[in-house]
């Protein structure tokens, strides 16, 4: 399996450019506020256990896509540099490599003020996401969510002035990505 990991700030595009790229490539779009829903019906996000179950339902979602054959996903996540999100990252790219497949690494980012007014589009609610530019600021004061992943190479897209179907094709692109 090829694991595409899509990740950046709040707002950035992840979601609408991991729906091109499943275009492109008939991969799956793992999106990642499908496990917040799940966690967050029964535990508060404070909650260690919420953390603990979310996460285990991940690794257990893409282990199992790699164990049946599933031939691509893309995973989009919302990386804040901490130790914690390093070791999970690390895991399911170790569950992913250990059945033969790659992963694959891929920051959006854009500039602040186009952030602020992505993250106003009445679609983010749908998924209890961010969708306030007071919510932005109060996740970008409490975690690093313009960090590049320290640990693998990852492809950089600025895509403040491009469309997420542009961006889904660089990626095609850089890793040789078909359907």
């Amino acid at each position: 399996m090829e694991l595409i990991i899509i990740y950046g700030p709040p707002g950035v595009g992840k979601l609408a450019v991991a729906k091109e790229l499943s275009k492109m490539t008939g991969y799956r779009v793992f999106h990642n506020h499908l496990t917040i829903e799940v966690a967050s019906a029964i535990w508060d996000f404070d909650d260690p256990n919420y953390l603990r179950f979310r996460d285990r339902y991940r690794k257990m979602m893409i282990s199992d896509a790699e164990r049946t054959g599933v031939k691509g996903m893309i995973f989009t996540y919302a990386y804040g540099n901490t130790a914690y999100e390093d070791a999970f990252l690390k895991d399911i790219v170790r569950i992913v490599k250990r059945g033969g497949g790659r992963s694959f690494f891929v920051q959006l980012y854009c500039d602040i003020k186009k952030l602020r007014g992505r993250v106003l589009h009445p679609s983010r609610k749908k998924y209890q996401k961010i969708s306030t530019v007071k919510e932005l600021h109060a996740e970008i004061r409490k975690r690093r969510v313009f960090a590049k992943v320290g640990f693998a190479e990852s492809m950089s897209i600025d895509n403040t002035r491009i469309s997420p179907k542009s961006a889904a094709m660089m990626i095609t692109r850089q890793y040789g990505l078909r359907k």
